[in-house]
Protein backbone atom coordinates (compact mmCIF):
# COMPACT_ATOMS: atom_id res chain seq x y z
CA UNK A 1 0.00 0.00 0.00
CA UNK A 2 1.21 3.51 -0.81
CA UNK A 3 0.75 6.16 1.88
CA UNK A 4 1.08 9.86 1.03
CA UNK A 5 1.41 12.28 3.95
CA UNK A 6 1.54 16.06 3.77
CA UNK A 7 4.63 17.95 4.89
CA UNK A 8 4.72 21.44 6.39
CA UNK A 9 6.01 22.82 3.06
CA UNK A 10 3.02 23.65 0.90
CA UNK A 11 2.14 20.79 -1.44
CA UNK A 12 5.22 18.67 -0.66
CA UNK A 13 4.13 15.12 0.08
CA UNK A 14 6.03 12.21 1.62
CA UNK A 15 5.26 8.97 -0.18
CA UNK A 16 6.03 5.63 1.50
CA UNK A 17 5.28 2.08 0.43
CA UNK A 18 6.38 0.57 3.73
CA UNK A 19 10.05 0.33 2.79
CA UNK A 20 10.89 2.94 0.16
CA UNK A 21 10.38 6.69 0.36
CA UNK A 22 10.11 9.54 -2.10
CA UNK A 23 8.59 12.99 -2.22
CA UNK A 24 6.19 14.69 -4.58
CA UNK A 25 5.73 18.41 -5.06
CA UNK A 26 2.45 19.88 -6.27
CA UNK A 27 4.30 22.95 -7.46
CA UNK A 28 7.19 21.02 -9.00
CA UNK A 29 9.74 23.34 -7.44
CA UNK A 30 11.77 20.90 -5.38
CA UNK A 31 10.57 17.37 -6.22
CA UNK A 32 8.78 15.71 -9.10
CA UNK A 33 5.16 16.51 -9.72
CA UNK A 34 2.80 13.54 -9.23
CA UNK A 35 2.10 13.39 -12.98
CA UNK A 36 5.82 13.14 -13.67
CA UNK A 37 6.12 10.33 -11.13
CA UNK A 38 3.49 8.47 -13.17
CA UNK A 39 5.51 9.03 -16.37
CA UNK A 40 8.68 7.99 -14.50
CA UNK A 41 7.03 4.71 -13.51
CA UNK A 42 6.16 4.04 -17.16
CA UNK A 43 9.67 4.92 -18.39
CA UNK A 44 11.47 2.89 -15.75
CA UNK A 45 9.21 -0.13 -16.25
CA UNK A 46 9.85 -0.12 -20.00
CA UNK A 47 13.58 0.27 -19.35
CA UNK A 48 13.60 -2.74 -17.01
CA UNK A 49 11.49 -4.77 -19.46
CA UNK A 50 13.90 -4.06 -22.33
CA UNK A 51 16.90 -5.07 -20.20
CA UNK A 52 15.18 -8.29 -19.12
CA UNK A 53 14.42 -9.14 -22.76
CA UNK A 54 18.01 -8.41 -23.77
CA UNK A 55 19.31 -10.58 -20.92
CA UNK A 56 16.90 -13.38 -21.80
CA UNK A 57 18.33 -13.42 -25.33
CA UNK A 58 21.90 -13.17 -23.98
CA UNK A 59 22.42 -9.94 -25.94
CA UNK A 60 25.17 -7.69 -24.67
CA UNK A 61 24.32 -3.99 -24.53
CA UNK A 62 25.92 -0.83 -23.21
CA UNK A 63 22.87 1.13 -22.10
CA UNK A 64 19.10 1.39 -22.48
CA UNK A 65 17.55 4.86 -22.59
CA UNK A 66 13.79 5.41 -22.41
CA UNK A 67 12.22 8.85 -22.85
CA UNK A 68 8.56 9.35 -21.97
CA UNK A 69 6.37 12.39 -22.36
CA UNK A 70 2.63 12.81 -22.11
CA UNK A 71 -0.06 15.22 -23.18
CA UNK A 72 -3.08 15.44 -20.91
CA UNK A 73 -4.47 18.68 -22.34
CA UNK A 74 -7.54 16.75 -23.57
CA UNK A 75 -9.60 15.71 -20.54
CA UNK A 76 -10.98 12.73 -22.50
CA UNK A 77 -7.64 11.25 -23.55
CA UNK A 78 -4.06 11.27 -22.31
CA UNK A 79 -1.42 10.52 -24.92
CA UNK A 80 1.88 8.99 -23.80
CA UNK A 81 4.74 9.16 -26.27
CA UNK A 82 7.97 7.26 -25.80
CA UNK A 83 11.31 6.61 -27.41
CA UNK A 84 13.56 3.66 -26.58
CA UNK A 85 17.22 3.49 -27.50
CA UNK A 86 19.33 0.38 -27.05
CA UNK A 87 23.01 1.24 -27.21
CA UNK A 88 25.26 -1.63 -28.15
CA UNK A 89 26.34 -3.83 -31.02
CA UNK A 90 22.98 -5.50 -31.68
CA UNK A 91 21.27 -5.99 -35.02
CA UNK A 92 18.62 -3.28 -35.62
CA UNK A 93 15.96 -5.91 -36.41
CA UNK A 94 16.61 -7.50 -32.99
CA UNK A 95 16.44 -4.08 -31.30
CA UNK A 96 13.15 -3.26 -33.03
CA UNK A 97 11.60 -6.56 -31.92
CA UNK A 98 12.61 -5.97 -28.31
CA UNK A 99 11.44 -2.34 -28.38
CA UNK A 100 8.05 -3.46 -29.68
CA UNK A 101 7.75 -5.91 -26.78
CA UNK A 102 8.60 -3.23 -24.20
CA UNK A 103 5.10 -1.79 -24.51
CA UNK A 104 3.84 -4.90 -22.73
CA UNK A 105 5.49 -3.87 -19.46
CA UNK A 106 3.38 -4.08 -16.32
CA UNK A 107 2.92 -0.31 -15.93
CA UNK A 108 1.77 -0.04 -19.55
CA UNK A 109 -0.79 -2.77 -18.91
CA UNK A 110 -2.10 -0.83 -15.91
CA UNK A 111 -2.26 2.41 -17.90
CA UNK A 112 -4.13 0.70 -20.76
CA UNK A 113 -6.62 -1.13 -18.55
CA UNK A 114 -10.02 0.10 -17.50
CA UNK A 115 -9.89 1.72 -14.08
CA UNK A 116 -12.18 2.01 -11.13
CA UNK A 117 -11.51 4.17 -8.08
CA UNK A 118 -13.13 3.13 -4.79
CA UNK A 119 -12.60 4.35 -1.22
CA UNK A 120 -11.02 1.93 1.27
Amino acid sequence: MIIATSEKNNYVTDIVDGEYKLKADGRGGIYQRPTNILASAYASCMNITVRKLLDKKNLSYDKVIVCVDFDNSNSEKTVFSYKIEILGDIDQTEKDEIIKSANDCSVCKILKSQKEFIPM
